[in-house]
């Protein structure tokens, strides 16, 4: 009985570490690529993407301009957009308010 009880702790305690330690990656925010910015102005043009919203238009207070992303962000003008993607980022003011970098994600 003592060996029987024993192993059923064990097991549970086993069971507890493998789902107390598979933890879900988490990310800053949500985010929905839009497409391109077709005007050229000094804080225009390039990648659009709507932070923590799930509006699909391109311009709209939750819209920042992109500038850089990781190496593996295979995102272009023949895309179909919208993309939705999870993502971390920092903002970027060196060249214009409105402007992140996105330094990691993940398309849902």
């Amino acid at each position: 009985m003592k060996l029987l009880m024993t192993t059923i702790l064990a097991g549970l305690m086993t069971l507890t570490l493998i789902f107390a330690c598979s933890k879900k990656e988490d990310y800053m925010g949500d985010g929905v690529i839009t497409g391109f910015d077709p005007r050229d102005c000094a804080c225009c043009g390039g990648l659009l993407i709507n932070l923590n919203s799930n509006s699909t238009e391109l311009f709209t207070d939750s819209t920042y301009q992109v500038d850089l992303v990781p190496n593996d962000f295979y995102i272009d003008a023949d895309t179909g957009f919208p993309v939705m993607i999870r993502l971390d980022y920092s903002r970027n003011s060196k060249k214009c308010s409105k402007t992140i970098d996105i330094l990691r994600f993940e398309r849902k």
